[in-house]
């Protein structure tokens, strides 16, 4: 090699590691997701973009009966119908795509922080079984992290180099300066449930019946597409460590006293047929219902099952966005039902 090509790859070597240096004190001074190697300052904090975070610094301090855990499913679990059908105070610890470590996490900060907790009211997701492993902004935050006990869970040191370096969290720290510069405001409220929900409306009476059809069917196509492809694809198994982390909550909930119902969030029934139309998929959904089942009559929780009652079984029923999330009306006509039983 020539002195200059040495040269060269010396100049450029230098240059890598000066940017990845640099890299680092620019995410460390921001620390978009609160999970930056080290931090410079608390100057853009308040604008930080962890959502599963700021449910769990929400709880800091308040007391709640009851927690609502789910995903963009459980959006449609209002707090106020809650209270009004349970007669108790609701904490929403809802997050859209929230997987089951991110829920459990929830549930332990519940459990320190809410000294009159009563129930938990768990609206479970066929894909959760799919999709074990814990999101970054949970995994590389020691505050969120330190609640689960199987750290073998938990992504290693190759998989955070690649986080801290991805396009994602360079995006994150811009909207974290844009937000600290906008003088940004949360849309989530005192009881963890946001200003900002796609599926919180009701079923707008005045929309042409055929018009609201064709929208729905419009969605429940370009969902199955999403689902039978990338969300419930290669589906082989119930993931042993989701159902790992389920007995546990079940079982720290039994101890405590703690009333435990789940509700198994329910599919549009031409989204159901259009899924079943794989074997693998449709015997993993049996299972689903099955492994909660089980959990029923084994520790006495509560389970709604996703095939009862007609929002899950009436293809016509209007209470439908898309084929996956159902709106306000359709979760408290769920709630009642549970409250009706308790009452029977």
């Amino acid at each position: 090699m020539t002195d200059s090509n040495k040269s060269f790859f010396k100049t450029l070597f230098a240059s890598i590691f000066g940017f990845a240096v640099l890299y680092i004190i620019f995410i460390s001074f921001v620390n978009p997701q609160m999970t930056a190697p080290f931090s410079l300052t608390d100057r853009y904090k308040p604008y930080h973009d962890n959502f599963l975070l700021r449910k769990a610094e929400l709880m800091e301090g308040q007391s709640y009966e009851t927690i609502i855990l789910g995903s963009s499913t459980s959006e449609a679990f209002s707090v106020s119908e809650t209270d009004e059908i349970f007669n108790t105070s609701t904490f929403h610890g809802v997050l859209g795509g929230g997987n089951t470590a991110s829920r459990y996490v929830l549930f332990k900060k519940a459990q320190k922080n809410f000294k009159d907790l009563k129930r938990v009211i768990y609206v479970a997701d066929l894909y959760e079984f799919n999709r074990p492993k814990p999101v970054e902004i949970l995994s590389f935050n020691d505050a969120l992290s330190s609640e689960l006990k199987d750290k073998g869970m938990l992504p290693g040191k190759v998989d955070y180099v690649k986080y801290l370096f991805s396009h994602k969290m360079l995006e994150s720290a811009l909207m974290v300066i844009k937000r600290e510069r906008n003088n940004y405001e949360s849309p989530l409220m005192k009881d963890g449930s946001t200003k900002m929900s796609m599926v919180m409306s009701t079923v707008h009476a005045e929309e042409d019946p055929e018009k609201k059809r064709a929208k729905l069917s419009e969605a429940i196509r370009e969902n199955y597409v999403t689902y039978s492809k990338s969300i419930l694809g290669d589906f082989k198994e119930l993931n042993p460590d989701v159902k790992k982390l389920l007995l546990a909550l079940v079982k720290e909930a039994r101890e405590r006293d703690i009333e435990l119902i789940f509700i198994l969030s329910p599919y549009h029934a031409e989204f159901r047929r259009l899924l079943f139309q794989n074997k693998q998929t449709e015997d993993r959904y049996r299972e689903w219902i099955a492994f909660f089942s089980g959990l029923e009559k084994e520790y006495g929780v509560k389970v709604s099952n996703p095939l009862e009652g007609e929002a899950a079984m009436d293809p016509a029923s209007g209470a439908w966005r898309d084929g996956i999330h159902f709106y306000s009306q359709t979760a408290a006509q769920l709630l009642r039902e549970i409250a009706q039983g308790e009452q029977k």
